[in-house]
């Protein structure tokens, strides 16, 4: 008779029993000893040359960066990844702006480290990771629905895709894979708010500044009250099926009482989701489904209003061709019990939020040439049109060019996305 082996997972204020059979604890595992050293120089420039930003004549960035990771795997098993990041702005050393102060403070320089963890395999259905972790939910590659760990940057729209936007927690993750099941917990012991346009970038579409609060949750570890992030997931004979629970905070935050004492706060948010991916022939097919219950809206600073977030969206994706890519995307994110005050500032809510991707990527000479084009488009927030052509030199070093333009949308801070139209080159090394 097969032993069995129990283990007792605790995350936060819920306990997860799990029954593993004793012959996956006895797997047989080989490591190597490795070190590694990659990662990649980037050098930008983007200019607006069809339209004036709010500092007045057209703005050139030149941005420099560096992106290096460093992984390396004892012969114990154990790995560890670190990752640091940052970015110079020589554009900022050239301009002279009343409004400069908090565009550079944003965009002029940045330095950080990423990604941070290290992984403690025990076997091959269990292992533990702990440290600053990117934990991506759903199946989406554009819209975001189940995807709510991990806050985003948020500082450049159109111009950094979802995957890259991510910003890394503290994370203590547990992984547990049994047959087709695999789960995988985590308690998340940082908070982080989202990066947003500050005002006097060319993206802070309002004419004046909103009065900032007069104090603020800050970017905090959260040691005595951390949240929860569960994901199952199960494995179909032609795609995935996963459930998620979280109880997090809430990255993008609200301004509290804005008329007497305002405040951003970011509260706890408890997420329900499920997510399909299915694969027939050249067609994959994705589905995500998010409801967010009681969330808190402070409707003009009048009335507290708490309501929930339902948040659905669609996805499919077509391989057929060679070296030709083509994916669609749709979302609609609805506010139950929506009062015409939520509208206004501070929260400018939409009751539905559609929002629409397409795109579509040409390997015109494989591992030399490749286009892509990245449509977006919402009702209310504008749309935006990316196109950039790569020249891969070598494999270490790519050329890109690309240009991209915005349109208007009905929501307030979309009102002057127009005026960013811009092209922009790209030089990357990588080693």
């Amino acid at each position: 008779m097969q032993g069995l082996v129990i283990a007792v997972v605790v995350l936060g204020c819920q306990v997860v029993i799990i029954v593993l059979p004793s012959s996956a604890l006895a797997a047989d595992i080989r490591w190597s000893h490795r070190i590694e050293l990659d990662g990649r120089y980037n050098a930008r420039t983007v200019s607006r040359i069809l339209h004036t930003g709010i500092e007045g004549g057209d703005v050139t960035t030149a941005r420099l960066s560096v992106d290096s990771q460093l992984q390396s795997r004892w012969a114990t098993g154990i790995r560890f990844k670190g990752q640091l990041k940052g970015f110079y702005d020589i554009g900022y050393d050239l301009r002279s702006s009343p409004h400069v102060a908090d565009d550079r403070d944003a965009y002029g320089n940045e330095l950080e480290i990423g990604e941070f963890y290290f992984t403690l395999p025990f076997n091959t259905a269990l292992q533990f990771a702990v440290g600053r972790q990117i934990n991506a939910w759903g199946y989406l590659d554009f819209l975001r629905v189940v995807d709510i760990v991990n806050p985003l940057d948020l500082r450049e729209p159109g111009l950094i895709d979802l995957e890259d936007s991510r910003l890394p927690l503290l994370l203590s993750q547990v992984d547990i894979l049994l047959g087709r099941w695999r789960f995988n917990g985590a308690l998340i012991h940082e908070f982080r708010r989202d990066e947003t346009v500050p005002f006097g970038s060319d993206y802070y579409n309002l004419p004046t500044r909103i009065p900032a609060p007069t104090g603020d949750n800050k970017d905090a570890v959260l040691a005595d009250n951390p949240g929860t992030a569960l994901r199952l997931n199960y494995q179909l004979p032609r795609g995935d099926l996963a459930f998620y629970r979280s109880r997090a905070r809430r990255a993008d935050g609200r301004v509290s009482d804005p008329l007497v004492n305002p405040q951003t706060v970011h509260e706890f948010e408890k997420q329900t989701g499920l997510a399909l991916q299915i694969q027939w022939d050249n067609w994959v097919f994705k589905s995500e489904a998010s409801f967010i219950q009681d969330r808190i809206y402070t409707a003009n600073g009048v009335n507290r209003v708490v309501s929930d977030l339902t948040t659905l969206g669609l996805g499919l994706e077509y391989q057929g061709w060679n070296d030709i890519l083509l994916s669609l995307e749709v979302l609609n994110r609805r506010i139950h019990d929506f009062e015409t005050g939520m509208a206004g500032l501070p929260d400018l809510a939409l009751e539905d939020d559609r929002q629409l991707i397409a795109y579509g990527q040409w390997d015109m000479v494989p591992d030399i040439w490749q286009v892509n084009n990245l449509y977006f488009w919402s009702r209310d927030r504008g749309y935006f049109n990316r196109l950039i052509l790569s020249y891969n030199l070598s494999d270490y070093f790519t050329l890109s060019a690309g240009w991209i333009n915005y349109g208007n949308g009905s929501h307030l801070l979309a009102q002057n996305l127009d005026r960013n139209d811009q092209v922009f080159m790209k030089m990357a090394w990588n080693f």
